[in-house]
């Protein structure tokens, strides 16, 4: 879905390293790193805000840091108005935990 210049900005640092990548999460202590846009991590998992779930496709078999990655419907507005992720709209993605993220999911998914 194009998102590997996001992957690439926002994991710099973390694709640098040889081992194998993990961030500390103040909940689930560590565990691999994800990516969501701001609007996804502010509604957060408690909120009643249901934001819509876009997920960027990645290849299970040969997976590398920041391939989990969504964004909400509002943010795949832009994506499509714009042709992808640059440097110019892809600033509000912030790193989360692995299961910080599949709670979040979990959350926007609900009915």
């Amino acid at each position: 879905m194009g998102c590997a210049h996001v992957r690439e900005h926002l994991s710099l640092d973390l694709q640098d390293q040889e081992e194998e990548v993990t961030i500390n999460c103040e909940i689930h202590g560590q565990t691999d790193p994800a990516i969501l846009c701001s609007h996804l991590v502010q509604a957060g998992m408690g909120q009643a805000e249901i934001k819509g779930w876009v997920q960027a496709e990645f290849d299970p078999e040969n997976r590398e840091p920041g391939d989990l990655m969504a964004w909400c419907t509002d943010c795949d507005k832009v994506y499509e108005q714009d042709g992808g992720w640059h440097e110019r709209n892809d600033s509000h993605f912030k790193v989360v935990c692995e299961l910080c993220f599949l709670a979040i999911k979990k959350h926007q998914n609900e009915p």
